[in-house]
This record gives structure tokens, sequence and C-alpha cells, in this order.
């Protein structure tokens, strides 16, 4: 079933992985790419298919790793305990954009029902001049220039891969352009989406109302890893160092690479009490290989081995701790706490 150019680098796979692709093969799935760089070493090689695996569980299993990463790349792996091999799943289509009709019906919606507690005529159009004559009196809605403004940040909330992949937030600068009352039906669109990404985080801080500084709180209380880097990010003044701390802790233990892992390194590199380098020992000794090396990586850089978080003349001892071996990995952190001076005993 594999095709003849593709033959010899299907050689090379373990045979778990091996009868993984046939079988995918047989039941129609089929290769989109075949190649030797990330996420597979120079010296490995990953299979790419075009459809998610069918055959089995996406799942762990013997002698088979199992990610779900649904990254702009790809959206599984499965390889062997090296890392060396993999058959991966092509990435997912991204999520369909806002249906920016609704949004827009449900905002006119709005904007005649306060017209009518106001005592104006609901449409725009019919209160122009009432507004014009009424300098003092508050436009609720747009009829007026600033409603482009309004019309752009709507408009930008349409996240599509585009936006997804070059990590473009929302438009900002409209925001900031639009009327209060405008502000005040944004905020209703945010604030139930506080936790549901880093854009809205960013939007939240930047209309810094009660309200949006109050959902910003739950939102480091209650949101997932990149939420509350992004918190912290953007609204650095409502977290104190103690809600720091447990948020880095939280999300260097449970956060994957694609689920906001990253950004909670990145602020480890900058703050890093005790309770957070101890979580780094204990990830480097205990969690899965991708995220043990970047551990290992940044525990060099704040015992002040390395000028960056991720010195790339250390890779490859880093890269030792990207293994299922348990002797391997045992071995690759009693080096590791030899070098940086810690007893590796404390974390067994």
């Amino acid at each position: 079933m594999i095709p003849e150019p593709f033959r010899s680098e299907a050689d090379r796979l373990p045979r778990p992985l091996r009868e993984l692709l046939e079988a995918e093969l047989a039941a129609g799935n089929s290769i989109v790419e075949v190649a030797s760089h990330f996420p597979a070493p120079p010296a490995g090689v990953y299979f790419m298919l075009a459809r998610p695996v069918s055959t089995r569980p996406r799942a762990p299993s013997a002698g088979v790793a199992f990610y779900h990463r649904n990254s702009s790349q790809y959206a599984g792996e499965f390889h062997d305990g090296e890392r060396f091999f993999f058959i991966l799943e092509a990435p997912l289509p991204p999520e369909p954009p806002p249906d920016m009709d609704a949004i827009r019906e449900a905002l006119e919606a709005q904007e005649r029902a306060s017209r009518r507690r106001l005592g104006l005529p609901e449409h725009a159009d019919a209160s122009r001049s009432a507004e014009s004559s009424s300098p003092d009196l508050e436009r609720v809605t747009p009829a007026t220039a600033a409603r482009s403004a309004f019309d752009r940040f709507v408009d930008s909330m349409a996240i599509d891969y585009d936006k997804w992949r070059e990590g473009i937030g929302y438009d900002l600068d409209a925001l900031a352009a639009t009327t209060p009352n405008e502000r005040a039906t944004i905020e209703q669109m945010l604030l139930p989406h506080a936790t549901r990404g880093w854009r809205d985080v960013e939007a939240l801080a930047a209309l810094a109302t009660d309200r949006a500084h109050d959902a910003l709180r739950a939102a480091l209380r209650d949101g997932g890893a990149e939420v509350r880097a992004a918190v912290v990010r953007h609204a650095p003044e409502l977290v104190d160092e103690e809600a720091r701390t447990d948020s880095l802790v939280r999300g260097l233990r449970e956060a994957s690479f694609f689920g906001g892992l990253s950004e909670m390194l990145d602020d480890a590199a900058e703050f890093h009490p005790p309770a957070v380098v101890d979580v780094l020992f204990r990830e480097a000794l205990q969690g899965p290989g991708d995220k043990a090396v970047h551990c290992a990586a940044l525990l060099f850089h704040v015992h002040g081995l390395t000028e960056e978080p991720f010195d790339w003349e250390h890779r490859p001892f880093f890269l030792r701790f990207n293994t299922d071996d348990r002797a391997a990995r045992d071995a690759a952190f009693d080096e590791l706490c030899q070098r940086v001076g810690v007893d590796p005993a404390r974390y067994r």
C-alpha cells in the first residue's frame, strides 16, 4: 500500500508506526508529505496523512505515544519513544468566523432598545436632526463618523486562519475611537468571552472598566494557561505576586505546547519565585518529553548558566530529556541538578 517514492523512508519506521501507516493507507487515507525536519530530527522522518487516523484510537498504546496538537502545522502526532519517527495528521481547518450579520443584527436590536429607553426614535436616521440640535444628548449608537470605528472593531473580531496563524488581535485603535455607548456595547460582547483567548483579554484590558477588570480577575482564576498568561501580560496591575505565582505553577503543570505552555515559559523566564522553580524541576523530571526539554533549558537560565531561556549551545543536553526511557531521563536530570547545584533527591 505504500507508494514507491516513500518506501525507503517507511522501511525506517519502527514496526508499530509502520503498521499504523499501512492500516491507514488500506482504509483509504493518503500521504501528503514525508520529511526529516520538525517535529522529526534530521535523523528521523515523519509521514503526514491527509485525514485524521481512523483505524485505531487517537491515544497512546504499546510502542506508540500520541499527542493532540491541533496547531497550524499538524493536528495530532503518533511517535516512537525517542521522538525520531512520526505519523502526523494534517492540520484541521480553522473554526468558522463569527456570523457578522447575526452580530450586527443583535447590536441593532440593542440600539433600538436603548433609543426607546431614552425616548428617541428607534432608527438613527429619524433622529439625526434631534441629535444635532441637542449636543448634550449622548449618542447611544453610531449615526456618526464614529460608527466606522465601531464597525472596524466588530469586523476585527472575525478571526480567520491567517489572523490566527499570524497572532493578529482585535483592532484596538478602532476600539479607542468608539463612543462611550459603543464601548459599553462592545464590553457586553466581550464579557462572556473573557476566558476564551488572549484577544478578548487584550481588548478587555484596553477597555479598563470596572466590569472588564472583574472579568479579567475571574479569567486569571478560571481561565486556561494561555488566558491567564494574557491577563498577566495585558493587565499586570490586576495581578499580585501570589496570583501570578499560582497561575504559573498551574500552567507549567497543566499546559502543553499550542495550549499556553510557551506563554507560561516566557513568563517564568522573567518571574521565577521558588515555587515556580520547583515545578520546573518536577516537570523536567516527570513531564512529557517536549515540555521537559524546555523546563531543563529554563532551569539553566534561571540559575545563571545561560543568557537566553533556551541556549542552543546546550541543545544536545536539553534534548536528552525528550525520552520515555526512565533511566535516561533520570540520568539527564541528575546531571542537570549537579550542574545547577541542587540535590536531585528532593524531587524524587
